[in-house]
């Protein structure tokens, strides 16, 4: 499941501030364009799209048709959306923010290796086949792991060599979790000593 997050003073970023700047804008219609981005954010985290919406999404979160593009002119002028056109459609892109200071999502490659992490590790013939191999050391630092019960820095894992691709016996180890974390997705093989 992808996941977006809001700072605690997104409503303070100086470009939603930037809204009060507008003509003819009261309180009412600033909270009312940090909702409409909120629905655009929400909508973009739960359909994958890395920051985009369709112009035909984004006029179903904004009430009216008028109202819609009302919102829209309003995001665009402060920053908060951009407007361009793919395969000939109208598209907007929400603003992405680096520093964490307004809304965040979680791209769509890192929600995809989450799912092939977990579906990889709960795949009984690859564990079957890289625990024939291994045994119950981690491959890192030797210490030996234990598969049941409650989490641990030694609870046993699967972690893949080449992160990012599908995991098959040969490209994946036994580990414990805080070698694995520790670890994390590195590509250089400096880990790769076993």
């Amino acid at each position: 499941m992808a996941w977006m997050k809001a700072s605690d003073n997104s409503d303070e970023h100086p470009k939603m501030l930037a809204v009060m700047s507008l003509v003819d804008i009261d309180e009412r219609t600033f909270n009312e364009v940090l909702g409409f981005i909120l629905r655009l954010y929400l909508h973009s985290g739960a359909h994958l799209t890395d920051y985009v919406v369709s112009y035909g999404a984004a006029l179903t979160k904004g009430g009216s048709l008028n109202r819609a593009n009302e919102l829209i002119e309003m995001s665009v002028a402060v920053g908060l959306l951009e407007t361009f056109t793919k395969d000939g459609q109208p598209m907007l892109r929400l603003m992405q923010d680096p520093d964490g200071n307004f809304f965040n999502l979680q791209m769509r490659k890192d929600v995809e290796w989450a799912r092939t992490r977990r579906n990889d590790n709960a795949n009984p013939n690859l564990k079957f086949g890289v625990l024939v191999r291994d045994g119950d050391n981690c491959r890192w630092c030797g210490q030996s792991v234990y598969w049941t019960g409650k989490m641990s820095p030694r609870k046993g894992t699967l972690d893949h060599l080449k992160p990012g691709e599908p995991g098959t016996v040969e490209t994946m180890i036994v580990s414990c979790v805080r070698c694995n974390g520790a670890r994390g997705d590195d590509t250089t093989g400096d880990w790769d000593h076993a």
